[in-house]
């Protein structure tokens, strides 16, 4: 990877500001790199959520619909959520831009997750881009973790910051853990 320059763009999600909304940074590369290699990259962009989607259509599933692999990585490199919306929205934008998904006018992309999830965005006639991703069923955390978790909302807030609960992604997320890299 060394020397070698790959196309990326910085998308905004939920804006048409482009200081608004949530920024994600969208690279076509191998989706199959190693982990610590792509988490290095997101380190590296320090955005967000850094959004991984495979340079090359996958096998075609249907006339109008783009296939893709998608994976997601958080700024510190070492979490890769199995899902995001932001990110997927991010990367749909970028994607139905795409000289060759204009000229096969596809409205619809599959983008295949990892974790065998399949995340779908559909460009409506109005030109927004409506995305379909897995619901779920939030999970309890203990007590320490919820501690810990709020310390850093109040750092990053830099004031005490009231909170009702915090629950896990439940079982969409289950396979989102940490690593150190």
């Amino acid at each position: 990877m060394a020397g070698r320059s790959v196309p990326f763009s910085i998308a905004v999600a939920f804006s048409d500001d482009p200081f608004g909304g949530n920024p994600a940074v969208v690279v076509f590369l191998d989706t199959s790199l190693p982990l610590e290699e792509l988490g290095k990259i997101a380190r590296n962009f320090n955005q967000p959520i850094l959004v991984v989607v495979s340079p090359i259509s996958l096998t075609p599933e249907t006339e109008g619909v783009e296939r893709r692999s998608i994976r997601f990585f958080t700024p510190n490199g070492d979490l890769e959520p199995p899902i995001c919306g932001h990110g997927t929205l991010a990367a749909a934008k970028v994607v139905f831009d795409l000289p060759d998904v204009i000229a096969a006018r596809k409205n619809v992309i599959h983008f295949e997750t990892a974790f065998g999830k399949r995340l779908e965005a559909t460009r409506m006639d109005d030109g927004w881009i409506e995305i379909e991703i897995p619901s779920t069923t939030p999970g309890d955390i203990d007590d320490e973790e919820k501690n810990k978790l709020k310390r850093y909302v109040d750092k990053a807030f830099g004031r005490d910051v009231k909170i009702k609960d915090i629950k896990t992604g439940g079982s969409v997320y289950e396979h989102c853990k940490s690593r150190s890299l």
